[in-house]
């Protein structure tokens, strides 16, 4: 399996939840896909025809990407992952069952009614949240959109995806779910 080495999947695992620790290899979707509970990436992969299904560590990502100049290699059999001339025992599919992450991936596109489709410079909004103590202080980032509520609670993940023109046919995405903020008086 290889993927662009532009993808950072193994960011996006979890530190604690066991079965979240590892990014998950969807053959027949042909996806990366790495949660830790609160966000999701889905990144674009060509697996090869001796891969299979199931997790992949992030061990052996970081390994491969050592040696990786525009896609990270690994090759993902059943007991094995092996990358840039080594071998690393494959996490147990058993012990390590990933969701069922595409019933998370909301069903409603840009351009659809009652949807708000906004862009905005990640590298600004980095530098925003070090110049505001953002970054330091807290994680999370309050977004003030009309919705269909009557609680005015935003419920639905957001998908987040790069600029079509600005990669290929099936860029990579993310979801991020909402987190509940106390109400401003």
């Amino acid at each position: 399996m290889k993927f662009e080495a532009r993808y950072f999947p193994e960011k996006a695992v979890s530190r604690d939840r066991e079965h979240l620790k590892h990014v998950h290899l969807d053959i027949k979707a042909r996806k990366l896909v790495a949660t830790d509970g609160h966000m999701m990436v889905v990144i674009p992969c060509e697996p090869d025809k001796a891969d299979s299904d199931g997790p992949v560590s992030v061990v052996a990502i970081e390994y491969a990407r050592r040696t990786a100049k525009r896609h990270v290699t690994i090759g993902c059999s059943e007991k094995y992952l092996t990358c840039a001339g080594a071998r690393f025992d494959r996490p147990d599919a058993a012990l390590f069952a990933f969701p069922p992450w595409q019933g998370v991936i909301p069903d409603y596109k840009a351009g659809d009614k009652n949807t708000i489709t906004f862009g905005f410079d990640a590298h600004l909004v980095r530098e925003t949240a070090v110049a505001t103590g953002i970054a330091f202080g807290g994680t999370n980032v309050r977004l003030t959109l009309p919705t269909k509520t009557s609680d005015g609670t935003l419920l639905d993940p957001f998908v987040i995806r790069g600029e079509p023109d600005s990669g290929p046919a099936d860029p990579a995405f993310a979801i991020l779910l909402p987190v509940r903020v106390e109400p401003v008086s």
